[in-house]
């Protein structure tokens, strides 16, 4: 047994030996500028506990002996004084681009004035809006519908007002089964692009367009064609100035043009067409070439309203300064003349400036003085004629699920400045694609504006500003 203990003893003593030669060679506390730790009764040089311990040591040790270093480090950071929230949070805000183009389109020429549907109205603009939001909403979807919307939507079904449904409806089968799959798409369709969070482009291809497109048969269906106008240019000859002197430029989305499938279009078209002239505000080979109606603006679920507004503008302010150059034009041409007939060539016959939609049975007073053929006599009566008023242009936005209509008119100060004001939304003239009561409603708004436009505004617009530079 005494061999054993022996035996072990030395070789814990050699294991100890050889575990020192290995131990790496750490700085004596001396060099290192540390305090001399305590001294222990035994010293065990193959403990780990005591290299730890000594590591630490010379670590705190460092931090206590370089003291100069970290003190130069926190002097040399700025010291911040406290700041209010608006003070804080102003340097990263930004400007808004949309309120400040609202406010260079103001003050640029023509100035274009964007105001609210409550401000003084242009006397025009008032008589369209009144024709156009008589009895709206009522009589908007055929009786024999009702079973269908019930199964459809049988929550929304008992917020539709009763005056809602038309018991005159007299369109065929055929008709009312069309006019149900155009609401069914368009409401499937509007709902998976808020569902989705859907760009701008899938509202106004699977939506607007759908929406835009809707005619009744049992109108001039062939009169307007929707075009689209996302890629193309407004020229610049046409566009707003601002006050640093450059042209205040965007784009439309849709319009609704004078299609040449229509006869008496196609016959106008042709004219200018070989006298090399243009009919609209568009740089577009095609666009250019035709005369556009109604303008629409889209934007995506959560869009900017007024930069739509601002876009829907700058394209008005464009097409009058287009019907301008062709209204001085026609007078200029017809200086010393007698009035030429809406009645010669094969346009067709002569219009009724007045005529009211079939939407509508109130009488446009204002269109009878704005639209009255003129008759000049002498050159010095050019300059007065030439500030009769031009037609009015309605335009729509579409943000999300909600429309808004507008109606820009054009007038001159007393300064003989040309203003182009446009107004809205109004609030009667809304619509919306969330439910299938808000689709009806707004199919029927666009069947208003298109009543308006073949019975009130193309009549204006051919007697006026384009027979006279046909014939």
């Amino acid at each position: 047994m005494n061999n054993v203990y022996t035996w072990l003893n030395s070789s814990h003593d050699r294991v100890c030996i050889f575990a020192k030669d290995l131990k790496p060679q750490l700085p004596s506390p001396s060099a290192s500028g540390s305090t001399p730790s305590r001294g222990r009764k035994r010293k065990r040089t193959c403990s780990m506990d005591g290299q730890r311990k000594k590591r630490t040591q010379q670590e705190m040790d460092a931090a206590v002996n370089n003291p100069p270093r970290s003190i130069a480090e926190f002097s040399a950071r700025s010291i911040l004084s406290p700041r209010s929230p608006s003070q804080a949070s102003s340097p990263s805000r930004s400007a808004s681009p949309t309120r400040d183009l609202l406010n260079t389109l103001r003050v640029s020429r023509p100035s274009v004035d964007c105001q609210p549907s409550d401000s003084p109205m242009h006397p025009i603009a008032m008589e369209v809006r009144k024709l156009l939001s008589k009895n709206f909403g009522d009589a908007v979807i055929p009786a024999a519908l009702k079973d269908r919307l019930l199964i459809a939507d049988p929550q929304g079904f008992d917020d539709i007002p009763t005056a809602a449904f038309d018991d005159r409806y007299t369109g065929t089968r055929e008709e009312l089964d069309a006019l149900w799959q155009v609401v069914q798409h368009i409401h499937l369709e509007a709902s998976e692009c808020q569902m989705y969070n859907q760009d701008e482009n899938a509202w106004a291809q699977d939506v607007a367009r759908r929406v835009l497109s809707w005619g009744p048969t049992k109108s001039n269906h062939q009169l307007l064609q929707l075009k689209s106008l996302q890629t193309q240019s407004i020229n610049r000859n046409y566009l707003p100035i601002s006050a640093a002197h450059t042209p205040v430029s965007k784009k439309a989305d849709y319009a609704l043009v004078y299609s040449r499938r229509d006869p008496a279009v196609r016959s106008i078209c042709d004219h200018f067409d070989r006298a090399g002239l243009t009919l609209s505000q568009m740089t577009d080979t095609h666009t250019k070439r035709l005369m556009m109606a109604v303008g629409t603006e889209i934007k995506p679920a959560g869009g900017n309203s007024q930069e739509a507004l601002a876009q829907l503008a700058i394209w008005s302010a464009a097409g009058f300064a287009k019907l301008r150059e062709l209204q001085e034009s026609a007078l200029a041409r017809r200086v010393g003349e007698e009035p030429l007939s809406a009645t010669d060539g094969d346009i067709g016959e002569e219009e009724e400036l007045t005529k009211v939609p079939a939407s509508g049975e109130a009488e446009v007073d204002q269109h009878k003085d704005a639209q009255r053929e003129p008759s000049p006599q002498h050159h010095s009566e050019t300059a007065q004629v030439s500030l009769q008023p031009l037609p009015p242009i309605i335009g729509l936005t579409a943000v999300g699920h909600e429309w808004a209509t507008y109606i820009a008119c054009e007038h001159f100060t007393e300064d003989n400045e040309r203003v182009v004001q446009v107004t809205g939304p109004f609030p009667r003239l809304t619509a919306s694609t969330r439910s299938f009561y808000d689709i009806f409603k707004l199919l029927s708004l666009v069947e208003r504006i298109r009543a308006f436009v073949q019975d009130v505004h193309w009549p204006a617009l051919k007697k006026r500003l384009l027979l006279p530079l046909v014939v």
